[in-house]
């Protein structure tokens, strides 16, 4: 029994042994990775310059209201001219005048002119006049600012109203003046008013004929033997307008 324990021990440290020679040596544990440094920290950005504050707006001003004016607006401009034969009754008799009337026009509507007319029918002096033993006749011319509106102007058809406001003059005349002999015998300066309501047609577009009545007014008449009476009086009138419309 002591021989088969003996040849046992043997087989085993044998088997041990080689089992040693066979068996590799351990490997050395891995090194250990160094911790990462810690980032820098960046410095913080700088800070921005405060913004300045604006002023605050002024106050409001009081809204004021715009002034009201006849004429307001873009001002479109022009102005027409002509001759006018104007009937009326001098010293109770039938009477022609010879004139004009002319002016600058606003917008097609407001008309700021002039005019003037003369008596060209032969009116004998009245009865009062000065006796010189010779025939005088009655001489009469005014003129002045004329003022007036058009109504609906680019129509066929359309009106207008005006005024004329001025003076003129009246006379005695010679009929027959001999040599040497002044032709006035006596004169005088009168006022004038010659408001007119007219109807309009559009010929062409530069020409206008016109139709109107009214009433002349004159005052401050001072001439022996006449009346205002004898120069005021109805009128009526035929124009022709000449212009830009």
């Amino acid at each position: 029994m002591s021989r088969a324990l003996l040849l046992f021990l043997a087989l085993f440290l044998s088997a041990g042994v080689a089992l040693a020679q066979e068996a590799p040596p351990p490997e050395p544990p891995p090194a250990a990775e160094p911790a990462p440094a810690p980032a820098a920290e960046e410095p913080p950005p700088p800070e921005a310059p405060p913004i300045p504050k604006a002023p605050p707006p002024p106050p409001p001003e009081e809204s004021k209201p715009g002034m009201e004016t006849l004429i307001s607006g873009t001002v479109s401009t022009g102005g027409y001219g002509g001759p006018v034969l104007v009937y009326s009754r001098i010293q109770g008799r039938d009477a022609l005048l010879f004139g004009g009337r002319g002016g600058w026009i606003a917008n097609h509507r407001f008309v700021l002119g002039a005019g003037g007319f003369a008596l060209t029918t032969r009116v004998p002096a009245p009865a009062g006049a000065p006796d010189i033993g010779e025939a005088l006749r009655t001489e009469f011319a005014y003129g002045g600012l004329w003022l007036e509106y058009i109504f609906l102007p680019d129509k066929l058809v359309h009106g207008s109203i005006g005024t004329l406001i001025g003076g003129g003059a009246v006379s005695y005349s010679r009929i027959r003046r001999m040599q040497r002999q002044d032709r006035e015998v006596e004169n005088d300066v009168v006022f004038t008013v010659d408001p007119v309501v007219a109807v309009e047609m559009n010929l062409l577009r530069f020409l206008r004929v016109s139709l109107g009545v009214g009433y002349r007014y004159v005052g401050s008449v001072e001439l022996t033997g006449l009346r205002q009476e004898d120069l005021s009086g109805f009128t009526g009138s035929l124009m022709l307008k000449f212009g830009r419309f």
